[in-house]
């Protein structure tokens, strides 16, 4: 099957995670059809990640959402404060970003 997205994805067990303009979107994988659509109120600059039950996603305001997997409802919101991208990393109980201000980078442990 075939799906618009505008930046890479995620999967897990149950659904294919992609960005579409400015919405998150959870997909069958056997399908491609959307499961759950969810808008974001700015641009992402991450790929989404996912584990356990919620899927993440930066934005470049530095906001980090963690969204459940089941209903797309958002969980929680973390502000950094810097631009985030382009991927996050999650461990079992961590979650990490990079952020960058005038040309610095740093990791971020969130969650």
């Amino acid at each position: 099957p075939q799906c618009a997205a505008s930046a890479p994805l995620a999967l897990d067990d149950r659904r294919l995670y992609t960005v579409h303009g400015d919405a998150l979107v959870a997909r069958s994988p056997r399908t491609g059809d959307a499961v759950w659509e969810t808008s974001l109120d700015n641009r992402p600059s991450t790929a989404p990640a996912v584990g356990g039950d919620a899927v993440y996603l930066g934005r470049d305001d530095g906001e980090v959402h963690a969204f459940d997997t089941v209903t797309g409802e958002q969980r929680w919101t973390r502000s950094v404060g810097d631009v985030l991208g382009p991927t996050l990393a999650l461990t079992s109980d961590r979650l990490y970003a990079v952020a960058e201000s005038d040309g610095t980078y740093r990791v971020v442990a969130l969650a």
